[in-house]
Parts: structure tokens; sequence; C-alpha cells
């Protein structure tokens, strides 16, 4: 996420642009709240919206989404 957000300012040459991530299966065996956390810290710093395609169906993860069915 940082690296995307650092090429992002340097092709744009602006800092606060949103950008999104499309990611299938990130979290793999990483689920753990701390671990959740810390990725969803740097995302929200770095302006970051995932989107994310998972199968996970564990309430600590899917209660970090707003999620549309």
């Amino acid at each position: 996420m940082i690296m995307i957000s650092h090429i992002r300012q340097q092709t744009e040459g602006r800092r606060n642009i949103w950008k999104v991530i499309v990611a299938n299966k990130p979290f793999g065996k990483a689920s753990s709240p701390h671990i959740l956390e810390t990725v969803f810290h740097v995302a929200r710093a770095n302006r970051i919206q995932l989107i994310c395609l998972t199968s996970h169906k564990q309430e600590g993860i899917l209660q970090r989404f707003l999620l549309k069915f």
C-alpha cells in the first residue's frame, strides 16, 4: 500500500489523493486483530480504499468492511 501511494504521488504530483486497491484473498492466514488493525491503519493513513475478494467468514474481518450484498 505504501509503495502504491509513493508511486501515485510521484506520477500525479499530489499527496492527498485517494487510491483504490482491489485484492484477491489479501489476508490469508493473517487474520488476527493486531495485524488487521495495522493493515487498516496504513490504508487510512495513505487514503486507500480496499476492495477485497475473500472467502473469509470471520466476524473480525467482516466487521471492518462496509458490506454490500
